[in-house]
């Protein structure tokens, strides 16, 4: 481990960010496969995790030196998808970096499972398509401690409970280590604009009530909550 961190490249001219770059470097070189992997299909919201993510692995490609390719999912759900998904393409043409959109036309009464399960064929289909070797998701620590706590409800056996691996298969997640605090601060510092989904603070949506009900009464009686799930 040591002598593969050794390579990390000096970010010490930057304060604050240079501490986050070198932190993302570091867990990102503990996941990748530089031997098998050239070419990583980076899949973007336009939320601020995944902006972060899409920036963090441009920002320090010359450590990494794996070509990059944005894939973005209109599902067709929210009625700003289609503004979103120009907004996304922007982003990724003022980086350079090549991007594919696909439109899934779900409608607006698509449950969480139906999108989630549509939304993860398409990105391996555009993955086999665009001759990516991996898949680069943006969950961070906060969607660690929420997937925790959903299959806890669920009543999931210990498997379930040891939450999203970094690693499975061809997803790779590097962020789950990192607050979503730290990554919009991030990009505030840059004055890089990210698009927030209501849905992720609509309580009908169970993932969205754990965020924004569920867990802010947990936390108010047991403040470390959060860091005990995660």
């Amino acid at each position: 481990m040591e002598s593969r961190r050794s390579h990390l490249p000096a970010f010490t001219a930057r304060g604050r960010s240079s501490d986050l770059l070198a932190r993302f470097l570091a867990a990102w070189q503990e996941l990748a496969n530089p031997t098998e992997w050239r070419r990583l299909l980076v899949a973007v919201s336009g939320g601020s995790d995944s902006l972060a993510l899409l920036h963090l692995l441009h920002e320090t490609r010359e450590a990494h030196r794996m070509e990059l390719v944005v894939a973005h999912v209109d599902h067709g759900i929210h009625p700003s998808s289609a503004d979103v998904a120009r907004r996304v393409m922007a982003a990724a043409n003022d980086l350079r970096v090549p991007v594919v959109v696909g439109r899934l036309g779900l409608g607006a009464g698509t449950s969480e499972t139906a999108a989630r399960a549509a939304r993860h064929a398409w990105l391996q289909q555009a993955r086999r398509s665009e001759g990516a070797d991996a898949i680069v998701l943006a969950h961070h620590a906060d969607d660690q401690v929420e997937t925790v706590l959903l299959r806890v409800l669920a009543g999931s056996g210990l498997a379930g409970l040891a939450g999203m691996q970094p690693r499975h298969g061809t997803l790779v997640r590097p962020l789950l280590e990192f607050r979503k605090a730290e990554l919009v601060a991030w990009l505030a510092r840059r004055g890089i604009p990210s698009w927030e989904d209501p849905a992720n603070l609509d309580p009908v949506h169970e993932r969205s009530w754990i965020r924004s009900k569920l867990l802010p009464m947990l936390s108010e009686r047991e403040p470390k909550v959060p860091e005990r799930l995660r």
